[in-house]
């Protein structure tokens, strides 16, 4: 059985309970739901206190949750999170102790997120939009206003926006060493590399470079306030979308993301320029639905642009635009095939020197591997096995054996996801299944990665696929290489046991495969409560 979409309605759940019915009708042995107070913004106070506490971490100097970055009085707020923690006795902790405190603190942050994504499936339990949002900023202001946590990329971004608007140089080409002079070029860590990010993300970065001056502070303030702003935007398109989707149980899936401990910690602490693709993505995805595929269309080249992942959603949005041939133009099929041809050729025209360069760049990435990936853990494994049994003791051949495995599953479920997108609901879910399997697959990850599944998979509805990428934001928020880069072993662990989670649950639910979006929906949900 098969979804049919209606365009603004809500979903209608099958059973006995629908979905926008209030439960537990008031009787003699219990209070009505108006009058019971709600548990979860207890569950926010104890996220936010942790935050506050990561915070404190972040300015601990030589600690290393705060990437080395110019200390000056502009980040105010440093000031203030140094005086709580002598206040606290967390400035006088050892480096152990600290990431001990820090892990912790994730641990607690997970529970109380969890905590209250449970309460907002309790019936009487109301999630309210400004309760969200005005939380989301409280976990936010935290971490805005300090060094980027966890990561170099902010200044890379500054680099490659001063080497297009300052120096008057092709970022596609350049590399941060040919300018030891420049001050930003101390703190980053990629220096001998051109850029990895489409001309938009480059174009975006000089703009901002060009608006915020030479100070590397104010750049990354200004990084960090853009970062911030496409990822209030995300949620804003999320929130919409959800809405259109699952009726008020998109209050739910807002909550889900913009709460998420990954996301804060990686976007509103850090600088990654998947806000702007995820940005244009589900503003891509929102157009759709209000049938304006052309249009649709470019935002998600323009976010192929900016990174080339953006392209895993371009492709099923593209077989959904041909299946609809029924309603589709001949005008509409020239303007599609325009727009895919003219988009990049506009963006990456003004830096074509480098275009060449930059593929490259971009596809030397997938011989790279990192602490984090299961690929990396169970090829690890298995070049472990071969020297116990007496093998070489240098091989590398259990590494590329288990790369081109997992490449050729990830394919084989990529056309599999594809093929089956029929209409608008199959193809948010296949959208959000191929970015969560991208994730389980890839040999390089880094942990912001995971976000772009996140914001797909709660559109999606499933219960089963939503737990495993909440799941997977927790694995991969215990890879914190720049404290302690043995944590990345940690991580992918957990990562495969999200992954085994994950196949158990899709095989067990195989019969399912067809069922309606508002009934696996409401199965998922019911489940749950």
């Amino acid at each position: 059985m098969e979804s049919k979409a209606i365009s603004g309605s809500k979903p209608v759940e099958t059973g006995s309970v629908p979905a926008d019915r209030p439960g537990n009708e008031p009787n003699g042995n219990s209070k009505p739901p108006s009058s019971r107070i709600s548990k979860i913004p207890i569950a926010a106070g104890v996220m936010f206190v942790c935050f506050g506490t990561i915070a404190i971490l972040a300015v601990q100097s030589g600690f290393g949750l705060s990437v080395r970055s110019p200390r000056t009085e502009r980040l105010a707020s440093e000031g203030l999170l140094a005086a709580l923690g002598r206040l606290l006795g967390i400035s006088g902790l050892s480096h152990g102790t600290l990431t001990a405190l820090y892990f912790s603190l994730i641990v607690i942050l997970f529970a109380a997120y969890l905590w209250a994504i449970i309460l907002a499936l309790k019936k009487g339990e109301k999630v309210s939009r400004p309760l969200v949002y005005g939380f989301f900023a409280a976990f936010s202001l935290w971490l805005l206003f300090l060094p980027p946590l966890l990561s170099q990329d902010a200044f890379s971004y500054i680099f490659y926006g001063k080497a297009l608007a300052v120096h008057g140089k092709n970022p596609l080409v350049t590399v941060p060493a040919s300018f030891p002079g420049d001050p930003v070029v101390q703190y980053i860590g990629w220096k001998h590399t051109v850029s990895v990010y489409g001309p938009l993300s480059n174009y975006i970065s000089s703009l901002l470079v060009i608006i915020s001056g030479k100070s590397v502070t104010s750049n990354v303030i200004a990084f960090k306030l853009l970062n911030f702003g496409f990822l209030l935007g995300s949620l804003f398109l999320l929130d919409d979308l959800a809405g259109r989707l699952l009726g008020e149980r998109g209050k739910l899936a807002l909550l889900i993301t913009a709460w998420n401990p990954l996301i804060i910690i990686h976007f509103s602490g850090s600088v990654h320029h998947d806000t702007i693709m995820i940005f244009l993505i589900l503003l891509g995805l929102l157009l759709y639905r209000k049938e304006y595929p052309v249009l649709a269309i470019s935002f998600i080249v323009l976010a192929a642009t900016v990174k080339a992942i953006a392209l895993l959603v371009l492709v099923p949005v593209l077989v959904l635009f041909l299946r609809e041939n029924a309603k589709r133009t001949l005008s509409q099929y020239l303007a599609a095939i325009a727009v895919l041809v003219a988009v990049p050729l506009a963006m990456y025209l003004p830096l074509w020197s480098g275009i060449t360069r930059n593929v490259n760049q971009v596809l030397s990435m997938g011989e790279k591997s990192s602490l984090s990936s299961i690929p990396s853990i169970l090829g690890t494994a298995i070049e472990a096995s071969v020297r116990w049994l007496g093998g070489p003791a240098n091989t590398t051949a259990g590494h590329w054996a288990v790369r081109v495995l997992f490449l050729l599953f990830f394919l084989a479920a990529f056309l599999a996801l594809c093929v089956r997108v029929r209409e608008y609901h199959s193809l948010i879910f296949a959208c959000g299944a191929i970015a969560l399997l991208n994730t389980l697959t890839a040999p390089y990850l880094m942990p912001w990665y995971i976000g772009l599944a996140l914001f797909l998979v709660v559109l999606s509805g499933s219960s089963l696929w939503i737990g495993a990428t909440v799941g997977a934001t927790f694995s991969l928020s215990c890879y914190v290489r720049t404290i302690n880069g043995q944590t990345g072993v940690v991580a992918s662990v957990l990562l495969l046991l999200v992954a085994v989670f994950l196949l158990v649950g899709v095989l067990r639910n195989r019969g399912r495969a067809h069922a309606t979006f508002a009934d696996s929906y409401s199965m998922g949900m019911r489940s749950m409560e």
